[in-house]
Parts: structure tokens; sequence; C-alpha cells
């Protein structure tokens, strides 16, 4: 730091860029998938994470292959419409 530097430069340092925020959606219990979507609601709560967009991409990521077969369509679909959208945009 130079002594050219205005005091409150001096003092206050600049914030740093926020951390990433790290979810890690419990493995899917196909038992009972309501108990599983409230476990994963309470970790997108406790993180502040509201963008419906972020949900679900943090969901389809957490599922595996067997599962992700089963809603393989909307996957699919959503995909398609966020390529549009990012082509048009």
């Amino acid at each position: 730091m130079s002594d050219d530097e205005p005091p409150a430069h001096r003092d206050h340092p600049a914030p740093a860029a926020p951390a990433a925020i790290s979810v890690k959606p419990p493995p899917f219990w196909p038992a009972d998938p309501e108990v599983w979507f409230a476990q994963v609601e309470a970790q997108f709560i406790t993180r502040g994470i509201t963008a419906q967009t972020t949900r679900f991409d943090y969901v389809i990521s957490s599922l595996s292959p067997e599962f992700a077969m089963e809603v393989r369509d909307l996957l699919l679909t959503d995909q398609a419409r966020r390529l549009g959208r990012a082509e048009t945009g």
C-alpha cells in the first residue's frame, strides 16, 4: 500500500468475492420422495438459494442415472428451452 492511497482504503480493504455456495443433496430416496425433497429444500433455505433454475439444477445433478432416465423428457425439454433462450437472448 502506498502513502498516496486515501486513508479510507488503507483502513478498509476491499471485500472478498463471495464464496461459492455448496449444496450436496442426499442420494434420492425413491421410497419417500417427499421426505427427500424436504431435505433438499432445507439445504436451499439454509444457504439462501431462491432461484428456481438453480434449485432445479441441483436436484437434477444429484439424480443417479437410473432416476434421471425416469425424468429424461423433463430434463431434455428444460435443456432445450435454456439453450433456445441463450441463442435468442
